[in-house]
């Protein structure tokens, strides 16, 4: 059985969704992608490699078990999540002016150049 702490924070390690927990089975699905993570001696593996497909007859299995037992995702998805996606309204990283690029810069009056020692 995994601690409750623990599945509230599981998510899939590719599409970063939420996942069903079948406790009586051992594993965590993720019904979007149609994969399923063993978990081995109460450890989730959580490897993309190491995830098993699911084709569609056991995805209907699951997926009828989730409503028999009324399993919940591991934690509820934001109404408009979209992996990987960068929000617009970011600000911008930098505030300050960038410094001129090596065609356009220009020396200050009072420059002296360093004479070079040999």
């Amino acid at each position: 059985m995994l601690d409750e702490v623990l599945l509230q924070i599981l998510a899939c390690p590719q599409d970063k969704g939420p996942l069903y927990y079948f406790p009586d089975e051992c594993f965590l699905y993720n019904p979007r992608l149609r994969r399923r993570y063993e978990i081995r001696q109460g450890i989730p593996i959580m490897l993309i490699d190491e995830a098993v497909g699911v084709d569609s007859t056991e995805h209907d299995r699951l997926m009828a078990q989730v409503a028999e037992q009324n399993l919940e995702l591991t934690f509820e998805p934001a109404e408009t999540f979209k992996p990987f996606e960068t929000p617009r309204s970011l600000p911008p990283i930098c505030e300050f002016p960038l410094p001129p690029s090596p065609e356009t810069f220009e020396p200050a009056d009072n420059f002296e150049p360093v004479e070079e020692k040999s």
